[in-house]
């Protein structure tokens, strides 16, 4: 039963964690290139005058004083020349300003590869400066254990010296308790 219960938590555990995901910013529309394309041209709801016909798209050249032969917006010259322009480079300027964010998004994102590079290389070489400190604390500690493995007595000497005297010993003592039982 607790088994169950158990697996069921875990089961429900894994069930309700969020995993989160972030994504850039967005930009705001103040900040924005676009903002500065969008053309200052009030929209305004023309309505027919009763009795009027709609002229559908039209162009009608005027003279100064004359009056518009439909409802709707007069052009100057030089306004129309430069919707003309405008729409005309339109594409180029979006080009233009692509190419711009595109190649600043790069120098942002190479300026951080550097930055991170030389983050890298100066944690390696701090990493290397104590990985050089332990290997001389070990040389050093290698060198003092064989020091001290090169002064101690001679074992196998003194093992065998411990030998023969105990050997001695019991002999001795065997020999003196034999002759005072003689």
């Amino acid at each position: 039963m607790w088994k169950k219960i158990t697996s069921s938590l875990v089961c429900l555990a894994f069930i309700l964690r969020c995993t989160v995901a972030y994504a850039q910013d967005p930009v705001p529309e103040s900040e924005s290139p676009l903002v500065k394309l969008k053309p200052n041209i009030p929209l305004i709801d023309m309505e027919l005058q009763p009795g009027e016909n709609d002229p559908g798209e039209a162009i009608s050249p005027l003279k100064k004083g004359q009056k518009i032969p439909f409802t709707g917006l007069g052009f100057s010259i030089s306004a129309v020349a430069k919707f003309y322009v405008w729409f005309e480079y339109y594409d180029k300027f979006l080009e233009i300003e692509k190419n711009y964010l595109k190649d600043k998004l790069e120098a942002e994102h190479r300026l951080e590869i550097a930055n991170l590079e030389a983050s890298n290389k100066a944690d390696l070489a701090i990493s290397q400066v104590k990985v050089d400190s332990a290997m001389g604390q070990v040389e050093l500690l290698q060198k003092q254990l064989e020091k001290e493995i090169n002064s101690r007595p001679n074992i196998t000497l003194w093992t065998s010296l411990g030998v023969v005297a105990g050997v001695g010993v019991t002999i001795l003592i065997a020999y003196a308790l034999s002759d005072s039982s003689n």
